[in-house]
């Protein structure tokens, strides 16, 4: 079988080792796409093949499923699509990525979550945006603004304790006159 072009070395085909009598080549077109079954006891596997690009699919003796695409890829599913995996994952995008959703989404996490961003961040709620937790840490290394074009209710239950090098506040007509205080 001819070598897979642009293969990725994390997807390695089981084909190589493949020996006479128990490979068969089940069909081969004149352009090199074939479907190949092996046999041999311990390494039955399936593959099928695209000659040209070099697109296959291959399931191994352990069940494990390989597909390796070298074009676009693309699923659709009509009715709807679930993607259960009973152990970890990982989904990975060398380029842009986007999810879009039409209706409502939710994400639940049973243990530690992280998010890194290497540039800017934007979260933006077209409605009410929530954040609640059992303690909250906010730092910045640079300057941390916050703006209402409304009120703003800060409350705590507890001790409200301010560190700063100076304090600015200014205020309308219910807060001291409608002057500045520092």
């Amino acid at each position: 079988m001819a070598d897979v072009k642009g293969a990725d070395t994390r997807h390695p085909g089981h084909h190589d080792e493949w020996k006479f009598p128990y490979a068969h080549v089940i069909w081969r077109t004149q352009d090199g796409s074939c479907c190949l079954v092996n046999e041999e006891n311990g390494k039955n596997s399936i593959i099928v093949q695209h000659g040209v690009s070099g697109t296959y699919t291959e399931i191994n003796n352990s069940g494990d499923s390989t597909s390796f695409t070298v074009g676009h890829s693309t699923s659709y599913g009509k009715s709807g699509t679930t993607f259960s995996v009973d152990n970890n994952g990982d989904v990975k995008f060398g380029g842009h990525s986007r999810i879009l959703v039409g209706g409502g989404s939710h994400i639940e996490v049973a243990g530690h979550a992280g998010i890194a961003v290497g540039g800017d961040t934007a979260i933006v709620g077209v409605g009410k945006v929530n954040v609640r937790a059992k303690s909250m840490y906010l730092a910045s290394d640079g300057d941390i603004a916050m703006h209402a074009s409304g009120n703003m209710d800060i409350k705590v239950a507890g001790k409200f304790t301010t560190n700063a090098g100076e304090i600015s506040m200014n205020g309308g007509d219910g807060f001291g006159g409608g002057g500045a205080t520092s």
